[in-house]
């Protein structure tokens, strides 16, 4: 099966995984969360969440227009798994994105997507499918916890930007993501690299100083790749600053300059990572709250988080 995207080409195969008395189809692709939801919302249908929630809360009604209306993204702040509080890892949270009918999740490690509706205050989730990603066991656990939350067809509370779903033993109070972290902006902010993109790979590497740039204003990148500072001039077409681009921003590269360093051999596959971010001389961005990806048009690129 292959899935073309507007940056990234992803060719997936599918394997069946036991998992909760379920079937789960795994998606062996690499993973940035808005540009595999489509190809998420593609695969085949592994799970019908038909469970019942007999717990009730007392809100309002939801609508599936509650949810969707316009495309939300909520993030966890309490989590209670059988009357007491849940902590999550550190640096991790839950995250769910409602888009029409669609939901994808995430709880630290793998994405989840799938389709949904509401029966009453019922959530249903169905056609699930999971991405296959490396990660310690406790991320892995709470892959397995989300997975197990949504389907178990939890009751859903909507009020303003609180959500609130619960399950049968878990109970998870989400806020707006635009609430709980604001979108920073593209320029005039320290972004420290957290990882990079690659054709058909998500990847880290250990070093003792991460990477970083900034864009200081609409003409000027600097930032260090790891061995070297560098310069790059650059063209930044942000919604608000410049023509409509249909994601956060878009960035075109000028000539590298300064601290390209050839010899750099402790940090060598770190500095070509970087360095392939550059390649075709144009990039696309998506900040969401403190987080950012840069993918250029061969799907390769970084991600980063602002310091501040």
């Amino acid at each position: 099966m292959t899935k073309t995207s507007r940056f990234l080409l992803v060719r997936a195969k599918t394997r069946r995984h036991k998992s909760h008395g379920g079937r789960y189809y795994l998606a062996d692709m690499s993973v940035v969360r808005y540009f595999l939801l489509a190809l998420l919302f593609s695969l085949t249908p592994l799970i019908s969440a038909c469970n019942s929630n007999d717990q009730i809360v007392s809100s309002d009604h939801v609508s599936s227009t509650d949810l969707v209306s316009t495309e939300r993204e909520f993030w966890s702040r309490a989590v209670t798994q059988n009357g007491s509080p849940r902590k999550l890892v550190e640096g991790t949270r839950i995250m769910l994105h409602f888009s029409n009918d669609k939901v994808s999740a995430s709880a630290g490690c793998n994405f989840i997507g799938g389709t949904f509706h509401l029966d009453a205050n019922t959530l249903v989730v169905s056609e699930l499918a999971m991405t296959e990603m490396g990660c310690n066991p406790d991320l892995h656990a709470q892959d397995d916890l989300l997975i197990a939350l949504l389907t178990d067809a939890p009751t859903v509370a909507l009020d303003g930007d609180i959500l609130k779903l619960i399950g049968t033993d878990l109970h998870i109070e989400f806020v707006d993501r635009h609430v709980a972290s604001p979108d920073r902006g593209l320029t005039g902010t320290h972004w420290a690299v957290t990882g990079f993109i690659g054709y058909r790979t998500a990847s880290s590497f250990a070093i003792d100083e991460a990477g970083w740039f900034s864009f200081d204003d609409q003409s000027t990148m600097k930032g260090d790749d790891g061995c070297a500072p560098f310069t790059v001039n650059v063209e930044v077409f942000e919604g608000e600053a410049g023509r409509r681009v249909k994601d956060d921003a878009q960035v075109l590269f000028g000539l590298v300059e300064d601290g390209l360093d050839s010899l750099c051999v402790i940090n060598a596959d770190y500095v070509k990572a970087f360095r392939a971010l550059f390649n075709t001389g144009v990039a696309l961005v998506q900040i969401n709250g403190d987080r950012l990806t840069m993918l250029n048009s061969n799907g390769r690129g970084v991600t980063a988080q602002t310091l501040d």
